[in-house]
């Protein structure tokens, strides 16, 4: 066998089987054969007496056989014995050789699409011995490999587009949220010098009943305080006012602590996913609740940026959003994770007592 030429270093017994008088090969790319005119489900194929069903590998393009430990073959193009059954076209009759029974030994073979390896040695020397072999198909590790790579590169571009779209929206929103906050304080500055002439008015006339009485109903009557948060980062600032501005609207209470932010420099779409889904996760599980429900969120620089969220929440099981359309509403605790592990900072959450606590410490 190893006298006959190889196709890209491949010693393949079916293709020796081509060459002989009366076969044909079904096509340059397979390994089956045809003899005499039969087809191929008409040729019983054994290896040292067992019936192989499939003698080829990725889709008939290589032998499933290792050319390296055939002993011989034979093959019976007509009056096949009785022995090999009642196949109309051929029989091909291969056999391995023994393994050495002297000493241990081995063989490899590399080639471009294939490589085989057959070990060989005694158990009892002189007596019994042991013959190894195996095949790997380069090919599909190539392909596999390149699939890989592919799906890789297809899920990086995805989660860049999905940062954009986000990034897109929340500039949006961020623009939405401060025209409404310079609305409200526009509304909230006019109304208060109306009520400051009222109250002038009452005092002027020595109303100090219905003075107080106005201030307890104005104390009443009052929604929610408009806040502006100012860290001297503008997009964190523009972040938790609008998150402010969403809990207040779902009558959630919001405390928010922050120094000078200045010196951050983490890239604008990584803050707005990680601040963004952190305080939308935790506005979204303070509505599932009824009663009292609150919110603290601390961001502080100190040679690297410190953030972390509490919120009141019902018992946690699964940590992902349960919002139906999550392509639109953010990646999810999970996810926020994975953003944080490639900026290789350190975090930790908890759920106790009622209270769902995040924090993280992302160096720069």
């Amino acid at each position: 066998l190893k006298t006959i030429p190889t196709a890209f270093g491949e010693l393949d017994v079916i293709k020796v089987v081509q060459t002989l008088p009366g076969v044909k090969t079904m096509g340059e790319a397979s390994s089956g054969f045809n003899v005499r005119g039969g087809s191929t489900d008409q040729n019983l194929i054994q290896f040292n007496g067992g019936t192989v069903y499939n003698p080829t590998h990725l889709f008939g393009f290589f032998s499933a056989f290792n050319g390296s430990i055939v002993q011989d073959m034979e093959l019976f193009k007509g009056s096949i014995p009785a022995q090999y059954g009642g196949r109309i076209s051929s029989v091909l009759d291969i056999n391995s050789r023994r393994g050495n029974k002297e000493k241990y030994q081995g063989e490899i073979s590399l080639g471009l699409l294939t490589s085989s390896l057959a070990l060989e040695g005694p158990i009892k020397k002189g007596k019994t011995s042991l013959l190894l072999a195996g095949t790997l198909m380069l090919l599909p590790c190539v392909a596999i490999h390149f699939a890989i790579r592919t799906a890789e590169k297809n899920a990086a571009q995805e989660t860049d587009m999905l940062l954009q779209r986000q990034h897109m929206e929340m500039q949006t929103e961020s623009i939405n949220a401060l025209e409404q906050n310079y609305r409200l304080q526009r509304k909230s500055a006019h109304e208060f010098e109306h009520h400051l002439q009222v109250l002038h008015d009452l005092l002027e006339q020595d109303e100090v009943f219905e003075a107080k009485a106005y201030i307890a109903r104005l104390q009443g009557s009052r929604s929610y305080r408009v806040i502006s948060v100012n860290s001297r980062h503008t997009v964190i600032d523009v972040i938790l006012n609008q998150k402010y501005q969403a809990a207040m609207e779902s009558n959630i209470a919001m405390q928010i602590k922050v120094n000078d932010l200045s010196q951050v420099t983490l890239p604008t779409d990584t803050l707005v996913v990680i601040l963004s889904n952190l305080l939308e996760n935790a506005i979204e599980s303070c509505r599932r609740i009824d009663g009292y429900r609150e919110i603290t969120c601390t961001v502080l620089y100190d040679e690297g940026l410190y953030i972390a969220i509490a919120n009141m929440s019902a018992p946690v099981d699964d940590l992902s959003t349960t919002k139906a359309d999550t392509l639109h509403h953010g990646y999810g605790i999970g996810n926020v994770c994975m953003l944080l592990d490639k900026l290789q900072a350190e975090y930790t959450f908890t759920y106790e007592d009622g209270w769902f606590r995040f924090a993280a410490e992302i160096p720069e």
